[in-house]
């Protein structure tokens, strides 16, 4: 689960902004920051002057910090992605990057910090007395954990986001993709859900004087994250509610990157899934019928459109 709106995107993805290096946030327009905060307990960059294209500008800075990291050093010092590559990014959801991010976190902090030590009769007894409570059967209750740094300095924080990349590409299924997007042998492997949207990209481009590629990917079975960004479509639930012993699954729908190749004339768009029982959770924060995967789609269409049609083209698509 994530909060939405722009007002946001700096808590959403601070673990990810203070795992980039100065440099990568000065190419790209980032403020530094002095240290940040996980899990928050208040908010100390109310002051900070973001640009108000925060997420876009964090969206192509992260991808090209993680690039090498994906491409297992076979680049060298040559990263996809930038201006001067035909190979142009759209799109990056940094949404599939935070649970990996988090679980990361969470296995540094279980191995590296010491728990709080409960040294009073009163605190074991209240320590017993919740891990006795029948309303929490089931749940492992631990002892919080005492505070420190996850990392400090850009080789721990280089240690970390190679640990999150490692955690996110467990099965090499990423790196797959990148690298065939990368070299031009991806295909179109998708499901039939979204048949209609390619459909919508073949016609924006069909007027075109050059034959333009489009590619649906699907990357299934990854670890879904609801929000005001994902789709889900719901299975038809055997009670009143997919809640408790009716769960069932529902497939969450999300975008992960789009890409554009401006010299082969050639578009990729990777979308994720991945199922959930708790898909209740969207219809009661009201995300159930905004098609969000579907809207983002339009704007991927309409930037590769800048990127490849004339205008002549353009007005007729």
């Amino acid at each position: 689960m994530l909060p939405g709106g722009d007002a946001e995107v700096y808590h959403r993805f601070a673990v990810l902004y203070h795992l980039l290096p100065l440099r990568v946030l000065e190419q790209f327009g980032l403020p530094p920051l002095h240290r940040g905060m996980w899990p928050f307990t208040m908010d100390t960059m109310h002051v900070v002057g973001f640009p108000a294209d925060l997420r876009r500008r964090l969206e192509k800075a992260w991808s090209y910090h993680i690039w090498p990291f994906l491409a297992d050093g076979r680049l060298g010092d040559k990263r996809d992605f930038s201006q001067d590559d035909p190979l142009q990014l759209l799109s990056h959801e940094l949404e599939y990057w935070l649970p990996h991010a988090y679980a990361t976190i969470e296995s540094f902090v279980c191995d590296g910090f010491e728990p709080v030590p409960i040294d009073t009769e009163d605190l074991r007894a209240r320590f017993e007395e919740i891990r006795s409570n029948p309303d929490v059967e089931g749940l492992d209750i631990a002892q919080p954990r005492m505070g420190g740094y996850v990392w400090s300095g850009e080789r721990e924080a280089r240690e970390i986001t190679a640990a999150i990349v490692d955690a996110a590409d467990a099965d090499g299924r990423l790196r797959a993709v990148i690298d065939a997007i990368r070299t031009n042998r991806q295909q179109d492997d998708f499901s039939g859900r979204w048949s209609r949207a390619k459909e919508d990209f073949e016609r924006a481009f069909h007027r075109t004087r050059s034959k333009t590629k489009i590619v649906f990917v699907e990357l299934p079975g990854t670890v879904p994250v609801q929000g005001p960004h994902a789709e889900v479509d719901f299975a038809p639930a055997a009670g009143k509610s997919d809640t408790a012993g009716e769960a069932i699954g529902n497939v969450v729908w999300e975008d992960l990157l789009a890409a554009v190749d401006v010299k082969s004339r050639r578009i990729v768009v990777v979308l994720r899934s991945g199922e959930t029982k708790v898909g209740e959770i969207s219809r009661i924060l009201g995300y159930a019928n905004h098609s969000p995967v579907s809207k983002k789609l339009k704007m991927i269409r309409e930037l590769a459109a800048r990127q490849l049609l004339d205008p002549s083209d353009a007005s007729g698509s």
